[in-house]
């Protein structure tokens, strides 16, 4: 069975009694979808067409049996317990039957404390936790591939940095495999660096699959030297380092994610006029 294993980080940190969680569920395979019916005619009419159906808002819940041996105790517990009410959004980390941590984002939505006064004495009480999970994925880190985020720390333990060590260099047309063991297609954070002495301009990127290009992105200005693009599908933002500025208009995509890693391997070919360093850091999905 998945276990939840903590929940928050730093000083908002709460870590579930281990072998206490009796129930785990989530929703996060579950698909909404966009059929409706068609007046004088069998089944409906598909707005997605061929496509996949659309993730839901997330919910993840577990049931779990506090134990203690007296009132303080049980009063403490309860206490630390209920508390991540005030904490809003972060991660939560499960431990699945195998393999490494995953998590999510997630804030507490519901927890309610179901006693009968009768039965005394006190010494468990079983606590259902709901949390709400707006991105419903549970994600994995890739050796050398970790999350980066916008200020380039880490937020948890095992996320990561950019690495000047794992760049790709690119002259004119190169191709690169990366994998994704996950079971869902992730969106990578894409960084594209200028270390030469001269500009470099019309910078395509396109995920191929059997010789026909499924994703691409281009960007129509041209590259200073000693500057680099910062390209991030998830957040939908395009930025222009080292000064951050926004350069989304001079962006181009043919599909709405940008750039997908699908399950298994992945090619990427990298066109320019000129000569670049990719870094490409994702997280490995899983529904």
């Amino acid at each position: 069975m998945r276990t939840l294993l903590k929940f928050g980080s730093g000083s908002k940190l709460y870590t579930f009694p281990t072998r206490s969680q009796v129930i785990f569920t989530d929703n996060f395979a579950s698909l909404v979808t966009k059929t409706v019916r068609m007046p004088g005619v069998n089944g409906g009419f598909s707005n997605l067409g061929t496509g996949r159906g659309l993730s839901p808002i997330g919910t993840v819940r577990v049931d779990n049996w506090l134990t203690f041996n007296d009132f303080v105790e049980a009063t403490d517990k309860v206490d630390s317990l209920r508390q991540m009410a005030d904490w809003g959004l972060q991660p939560l980390f499960m431990q699945p039957l195998y393999g490494p941590t995953r998590f999510c984002f997630a804030r507490l939505s519901d927890q309610q404390l179901q006693q009968n006064v009768h039965n005394t004495p006190h010494n468990r009480q079983k606590v259902p936790v709901v949390f709400e999970v707006p991105n419903p994925f549970w994600c994995r880190t890739v050796s050398g591939f970790g999350q980066l985020w916008d200020d380039g720390v880490g937020k948890w333990d095992d996320g990561g940095v950019w690495d000047a060590s794992l760049g790709y260099n690119i002259s004119l047309n190169t191709s690169y495999s990366f994998t994704n063991n996950g079971n869902y297609f992730t969106l990578p954070t894409v960084m594209l660096s200028n270390d030469g002495v001269s500009d470099v301009s019309d910078i395509r990127v396109r995920r191929i699959v059997d010789g026909a290009i499924e994703d691409e992105f281009s960007y129509s200005a041209a590259l200073a030297a000693g500057t680099y693009l910062y390209i991030n599908p998830e957040a939908r933002r395009v930025l222009l380092g080292p000064t951050g500025t926004n350069v989304l208009a001079n962006f181009t995509a043919n599909t709405p994610d940008w750039i997908r890693l699908l399950p298994g391997s992945n090619s990427l070919n990298v066109t320019c006029n000129g000569s670049l360093t990719l870094y490409l850091q994702y997280l490995e999905r899983f529904v």
